[in-house]
């Protein structure tokens, strides 16, 4: 028994990898039908459609918005069915995972930057990110068309000329980095670019020697057209599946793993790209949330450090931030709520900042 027991253990990765492959390959299978953004039921979230990435920490009594921007916001892995590649927008738990949890979470720290949308997408499934093989990435390029369809929508129907911020989580972030190297980098929408927040993924530096050459890392917290990022681990932890397992976009569209490549990290407690550790008293409030609604902000809930490209953090004393209601979401992967207030503050200075460098005549016309 003893033997078995160690040998499962061992082999629990395999063993969950097998639980989760849809096994149908990826060339025969039917995808789910496609979202079509003209239907706000495509959209998690948008300026007047009630969502929870509307929603205050308690105890602040108003968003404090800057009318001129907006955000555009991609939502992390929340499908989780083995029998997928990529998961239906109609799946209902998937669909309360995005609802309940990632946009109070996550979006709505950037309600207080601008107007928010958020598109559902065919969201690749979990399996796709255990595994490199080619219907994983077909997988994950299918995900992305979504989202970069969305993103086409917005522009054409809802931007209006605004300034905007990116924002993405794990999947959503990959998702997001291809977002800048296709419609961003070296594009007219460059001028309207105000920052990028690509949290919970590996972003390469060498990156920006090709794919993302006209941006660079936020290094100063007002710094605009710039991208901010990070990938949360407890400390003491293997930073293995955080450095080697990933893959990213490059240039052309294709997916290309991480292993070996130096990756960016930025301190969301200094926002700055050193190695010194920043102590938790700069942390001016994390939240947790349920189905009531966001927590009041909690200072100084954990410490933070980049070491080689990864944020490490020691393990909060408050239980409830220790972990989110989906599947291995154990507070490493709380790249979001542990920063909550920093990343609120942070985003409303990089858009006021942004804002006020432009002409008053430009701004007077973005009025929404």
């Amino acid at each position: 028994m003893l033997v078995g027991g160690v040998t499962s253990y061992s082999q629990r990765e395999k063993i969950a990898r097998f639980l989760i492959n849809p096994r149908t390959p990826y060339q025969t299978y039917v995808r789910p039908a496609a979202p079509h953004y003209e239907s706000e039921d495509a959209w998690a979230a948008l300026p007047w459609k009630s969502s929870r990435a509307k929603e205050l920490p308690e105890g602040l009594m108003t968003i404090a918005m800057v009318p001129e921007a907006d955000v555009f916001y991609i939502h992390p892995t929340t499908y989780y069915k083995a029998q997928e590649w990529n998961g239906p927008i109609t799946s209902r738990k998937a669909g309360i995972r995005v609802d309940e949890i990632a946009l109070p979470v996550q979006a709505s720290a950037f309600n207080g930057a601008g107007r928010i949308f958020a598109p559902r997408y065919r969201q690749a499934t979990l399996y796709t990110f255990q595994t490199h093989n080619h219907d994983g990435r077909l997988a994950q390029r299918a995900a992305y068309t979504d989202v970069a369809d969305a993103f086409s929508y917005y522009l054409q129907h809802y931007n209006k000329g605004r300034p905007l911020i990116i924002a993405g989580s794990g999947q959503g972030a990959l998702h997001a980095i291809r977002l800048l190297q296709e419609f961003i980098v070296g594009k007219d929408l460059q001028h309207r670019f105000i920052a990028a927040y690509i949290i919970d993924f590996a972003l390469p530096l060498d990156l920006f020697d090709v794919s993302l050459n006209t941006l660079e890392l936020c290094r100063k917290p007002e710094e605009t057209q710039c991208i901010v990022t990070w990938n949360t681990l407890q400390s003491g932890k293997d930073p293995h599946e955080i450095r080697d397992r990933s893959q990213v976009w490059n240039i052309f569209g294709s997916l290309q793993k991480t292993e070996g490549r130096p990756l960016a990290c930025i301190n969301p407690l200094t926002w700055a790209e050193n190695e010194l550790p920043a102590p938790r008293s700069l942390n001016i409030g994390g939240i947790a949330v349920d189905k009531k609604g966001n927590s009041g902000p909690v200072p100084q809930i954990t410490n933070a450090q980049c070491r080689e490209g990864v944020l490490y953090v020691n393990k909060p004393d408050d239980q409830q931030f220790q972990r989110l209601e989906w599947p291995g979401a154990h507070y490493r992967l709380a790249n979001y709520n542990f920063f909550y207030m920093n990343i609120r503050e942070n985003a409303i200075l990089r858009a006021r900042t942004f804002l006020n460098k432009r002409p008053s005549q430009d701004r007077t016309s973005l009025a929404p």
